[in-house]
C-alpha cells in the first residue's frame, strides 16, 4: 500500500514542478494557446533580435531545422528567406501519455524579428482536427485536466522551438 502512495506522491511532485516551471517560463514569452478568427487553435509569438538581418535569422532557422528534424526536406512545405513552413509530428502530453499531433509551424522573418506560429494541428492517425476535441460548441477552449495538460505541452514545445532558434542566433561564428 505504501508503494502506490509513494508513486502518487512522486507524480504530484513532478506535476507541481512542471507547473511551476511553466509559470516561470511563460513570464519571458507571451505566447498562449488561443483561437484565431477562423476558429482554429493556434499559438504564436513575435521574437525580436536587435540588428540581425533577414539572412542571419533565416540561416539560424535552417540550422535549427536540421538539428530538429530527421529529414528536413520531408517536413518542409514552403521555403523562402522571408517565410518558412514545416509540417511535422510533435508528441503532445495529454496527462495520460503522449499523442502524436501533426503540426504546421510557420516562421515569418523580417529584419530584426520573426513571427512563429503553430497551427493546423490534427491527430496523426485519422487526421481529426485538434479543434474538434479541444473546442466547445460555443467556440471556447475546453478547460479540463487533459486539455490543460495538452495546452501546457503544446506551449512547452513551442517555447523549445523559439529557444532553439534563438540559441543558433546567439552562437558565435568562431565557437567551435
Amino acid at each position: 500500500m505504501l508503494i502506490p502512495i509513494y508513486f502518487l506522491y512522486l507524480r504530484m511532485k513532478r506535476n507541481l514542478m512542471f507547473l511551476f516551471l511553466m509559470a516561470f517560463i511563460s513570464i519571458g514569452y507571451s505566447q498562449k494557446v488561443k483561437i484565431n478568427s477562423e476558429k482554429r487553435i493556434v499559438i504564436d509569438s513575435v521574437v525580436s533580435f536587435d540588428t540581425l538581418s533577414v539572412n542571419e535569422i533565416y540561416n539560424a532557422v535552417k540550422k535549427w531545422s536540421v538539428t530538429n528534424f530527421e529529414n528536413v526536406k520531408e517536413v518542409t512545405v514552403y521555403d523562402s528567406p522571408e517565410e518558412i513552413h514545416f509540417r511535422y509530428v510533435q508528441n503532445v502530453d495529454n496527462g495520460y501519455g503522449f499523442t502524436p499531433i501533426n503540426t504546421t509551424i510557420i516562421i515569418k522573418i523580417k529584419k530584426g524579428k520573426m513571427r512563429i506560429e503553430f497551427s493546423n494541428m490534427s491527430w496523426r492517425d485519422g487526421g481529426t482536427l485538434f479543434e474538434s476535441v479541444y473546442l466547445k460548441n460555443d467556440g471556447t477552449l475546453r478547460d479540463n485536466k487533459p486539455c490543460r495538460t495538452t495546452y501546457l505541452s503544446v506551449e512547452s514545445n513551442f517555447k523549445l522551438g523559439i529557444d532553439g532558434i534563438a540559441k543558433n542566433l546567439k552562437q558565435s561564428k568562431d565557437n567551435w
